[in-house]
């Protein structure tokens, strides 16, 4: 950073809030943090959705040599149970990156706090 100052007594007080100022930006440490937002929640979806294409693979293997009609309306029924239940995933998700984000915020105000 470059800070510009004035050796005139006319200026002292914006030079001396400049080297206050930056003094305070030298003082700032940036921390790396690794973005944590989907956690083992992502470990789930991937399993839900290699079910999904699974049971669509069956699907298209049952069109093509036949399949009766019970078995189908089962394959169906199954399907769609799979698709509440991701949806389900989906809004416990949501909310549990809500509860991060949140609880990040409030660790960030009392940090701000603690200093």
């Amino acid at each position: 950073m470059l800070a510009c100052v004035s050796p005139a007594d006319s200026n002292f007080m914006e030079t001396l809030n400049t080297l206050k100022y930056a003094n305070r930006a030298r003082n700032i440490k940036n921390k790396v943090s690794v973005n944590e937002s989907y956690g083992g929640n992502s470990i789930e979806i991937n399993q839900l959705r290699g079910q999904i294409s699974r049971l669509k693979m069956e699907i298209q293997t049952l069109r093509a040599g036949g399949c009766n009609e019970e078995t189908s309306r089962k394959h169906e029924e199954e399907i769609e149970s799979l698709k509440n239940e991701l949806g389900m995933t989906k809004w416990k998700l949501k909310n549990v990156e809500q509860e991060l984000i949140t609880t990040k915020a409030e660790r960030n105000t009392l940090l701000m706090e603690i200093r």
